[in-house]
């Protein structure tokens, strides 16, 4: 299959995302979690051109209903990172996968500030606006881990502070930037070794899974089981290397 209609679906909103002039609506879905006018607006553009470009593809996105009975469907998060979004705090991307009876076959992540494009394939590589990109060779001691911070399960808080306790002192730093999708694209090419979130939504980490793979890395809940793409779960991707010691650390303090 062709991805490039999809890419180019992602890419041209842009400018929608970026004019803070569009910007003028923000509805609480539920404490902490959020979905603005613009959230709606590219969800709507996207699925317009998917279904005209790819047709009978069914399409699941964080502002819509899941598709029933569906083996192959898009997953669409239209803004990951909704509250930077808001604040104008530029660590905000749109992020595209294509599901297949369980496998991810596509990828797509877009950091418009950044102007970024992350692009996976399954079995073809993973690039950085047309450039290949591979996780680092990096152990724990030259480090950084990102990590999310639950916003909408507050609960996870003191598992989290735990976890983040005892990586910390064997770590070169630790980071936060409140995009999953940022945080997986950003191991994927090198620039951590490791991210982690105690639960996230198919369409937070679908994209961002298959980067990090066809990057060189590992990703596994954290647990350790293989990712599933149609029901929230933990997950932590890595560089391969740092995988075993932030495996074990994290259940010594999270058994899901």
């Amino acid at each position: 299959m062709d991805f490039q209609k999809a890419v180019e679906a992602v890419k041209n909103q842009k400018s929608l995302m970026m004019n803070r002039f569009s910007f003028n609506s923000v509805e609480e879905k539920g404490r902490f979690d959020y979905v603005t006018n613009i959230d709606i607006e590219i969800q709507k553009n996207v699925q317009k051109a998917l279904e005209a470009d790819y047709p009978g593809i069914a399409f699941w996105s964080e502002e819509g209903s899941r598709p029933a009975a569906k083996s192959t469907y898009w997953l669409l998060d239209p803004v990951d990172g909704t509250t930077n979004f808001i604040h104008d705090y530029h660590a905000s991307a749109i992020s595209l996968a294509l599901v297949e009876n369980g496998t991810v076959r596509f990828g797509c992540i877009y950091n418009p500030y950044a102007d970024e494009l992350f692009l996976s394939e399954l079995g073809k590589g993973a690039t950085l606006n047309g450039k290949p990109i591979f996780v680092s060779k990096n152990g724990m001691e030259k480090a950084i881990i990102a990590f999310g911070t639950n916003p909408y399960d507050k609960y996870l808080f003191p598992t989290l502070s735990e976890a983040l306790k005892s990586i910390f002192p064997d770590v070169q730093d630790i980071r936060r930037t409140g995009s999953a999708a940022i945080d997986l694209s950003n191991v994927a090419c090198g620039r951590t070794e490791g991210f982690f979130e105690l639960i996230l939504r198919p369409w937070d980490f679908a994209a961002g899974f298959l980067l990090v793979k066809e990057a060189g890395g590992k990703v596994t809940t954290c647990s350790g089981d293989a990712p599933r793409f149609d029901l929230p779960i933990s997950l932590l991707a890595t560089n391969a290397k740092t995988h075993p010691y932030l495996l074990a650390k994290i259940q010594e303090v999270f058994h899901e």
